[in-house]
């Protein structure tokens, strides 16, 4: 009977330490996308700040201003410049996680689908053209403000 008894514990122990690891490992799992969501996030946020006051700077500083700051983001991302805003949104997971900072550069751009890693923009106006481009590994962002 002790015998019986003995194996009853045991199988009863495995089964709820099964139970334990299978919750443990679900709940680890979620707590490890809400980190890198919540990574990504920041990361987009830092970015269109760092952006819009680079932007806000050279355009205060006026013609020939140029000013260079880093971005880095851990995911696909896309720039988008826009009349009132500048946006950066990280591709993740399906999704679109977006971050927008109030900026008016007078001007429109685009930059899509770049890929994770570190870029140095240059943030310029040097007076005679208007563009957003890459070109090897470097963001140029060049404005020419409108009177309005």
């Amino acid at each position: 009977m002790r015998g019986q008894t003995s194996v009853e514990y045991l199988v009863l122990l495995s089964a709820l330490l099964v139970l334990l690891t299978t919750l443990s490992l679900s709940l680890r799992d979620t707590s490890e996308e809400g980190m890198r969501r919540t990574l990504y996030l920041s990361q987009a946020r830092s970015a269109s700040g760092a952006l819009a006051s680079a932007l806000e700077r050279v355009i205060s500083g006026g013609e020939g201003s140029v000013e260079t700051v880093t971005v880095r983001l851990e995911g696909r991302w896309n720039l988008r410049i826009g009349e009132n805003e500048v946006r950066v949104e990280v591709l993740w997971a399906g999704e679109e996680l977006v971050a927008a900072s109030p900026c008016s550069p007078g001007m429109r751009g685009e930059l899509l689908n770049l890929p994770a890693g570190t870029y140095p923009v240059i943030v310029g106006w040097p007076g005679d053209v208007e563009n957003l481009w890459l070109e090897n590994g470097r963001i140029y962002l060049y404005v020419e403000p409108r009177e309005g």
